[in-house]
This record gives C-alpha cells, sequence and structure tokens, in this order.
C-alpha cells in the first residue's frame, strides 16, 4: 500500500468512528427526552368556578403573573382526609397548575393532578389527620401547556381549619 491509500483509509476511517458517535449521542439525547412523563391530570377536575360559600376561608385569587392566576382557600377546611382547598386555574392563565402541600417539616402531605385553565378542584386527599387547627404550606407549580417546562411556582402558608368548628 502506498501513502495516498493509508491516507485515504485512515480518514475514511476516522469519518465512520465520527459517524458512529454522533449516531449514539443522538440515540441517547432522543432517548432521555422520551423519558419525561408529565404529570398526569387531576381526574377530579371541575370545569367552570366553584361556589365557596363562606368567608372564613378566605378564598382568594391571586395573579403571579400574566401567565400564573389561580384561586384558593388560604384557610382550607379540613374533614374526612381532606383539605377542602378549592384550587382554581383561571380561565385566562396560561398554563397548566397543579399544588403540593406540605407539613411545617416540609414533608409532602398531599398533591393534585394537573388542572387546565378554567378547571378547579375542591379538595385535596392529605397523608396526616391533624387534631387542631395547624398551619400547612402550599406550592403552586406551573407548567407549560406544550412543553410542560415549568412556568415558576407561588408558594404560601395555608391555615388548615378543623371541620367540627362549622358543625
Amino acid at each position: 500500500m502506498d501513502k495516498k491509500e493509508k491516507t485515504i483509509i485512515t480518514v475514511t476511517a476516522a469519518l465512520l468512528v465520527v459517524a458512529l458517535v454522533a449516531t449514539a449521542v443522538v440515540f441517547f439525547v432522543q432517548k432521555k427526552k422520551n423519558d419525561f412523563t408529565p404529570p398526569p391530570f387531576d381526574k377530579g377536575a371541575i370545569s367552570g368556578k366553584p361556589a365557596v360559600d363562606n368567608e372564613a376561608f378566605q378564598y382568594r385569587k391571586v395573579t403571579v403573573s400574566e401567565d400564573l392566576i389561580f384561586s384558593l382557600c388560604m384557610c382550607p377546611l379540613y374533614e374526612a382526609g381532606n383539605a377542602d382547598v378549592f384550587l382554581t386555574n383561571d380561565e385566562s392563565s396560561n398554563a397548566y397548575i397543579r399544588i403540593v402541600l406540605f407539613d411545617a417539616e416540609d414533608n409532602p402531605i398531599g398533591e393534585s393532578g394537573l388542572l387546565k385553565p378554567g378547571e378547579y378542584i375542591e379538595s385535596v386527599s392529605l397523608s396526616i389527620s391533624p387534631e387542631k387547627d395547624t398551619s400547612i404550606k402550599a406550592k403552586i407549580l406551573s407548567y407549560d401547556k406544550k412543553t410542560y417546562y415549568s412556568k415558576g411556582t407561588s408558594d404560601g402558608n395555608l391555615s388548615l381549619i378543623m371541620s367540627d368548628q362549622f358543625e
């Protein structure tokens, strides 16, 4: 073999190695991209706006940005293992939202599925059974409607009220 043939073979082999590496990279990036599973939509979601009768629950509208507008009871009623948060994704919101509730030690104690704009949930099932009124933390997570990328979060404290106060 002369020098020219050796150079052609070496360059061809190098190009094949580069092509194989590029193919492997594309394969693994695509596989990792497909591993993402968006959060499920809440099966208990209701279209419309809830009728929250009692002002004691402090149902408030919160505007985080023009894309993220929701309403929530700041003093949800606790009854039979559920916190009646009445989380509502405003119809003008441009994101899917969900709520995660935490105890005083930042342990998750309940969460919802995704809500579309114009939907609400009445309550979130809790993994704790408080004996008395207690403070819990709420985190509202928002997601882009097409990509499910985060559009931000909103955090706050809620005062959980025992249902026996309203009997």
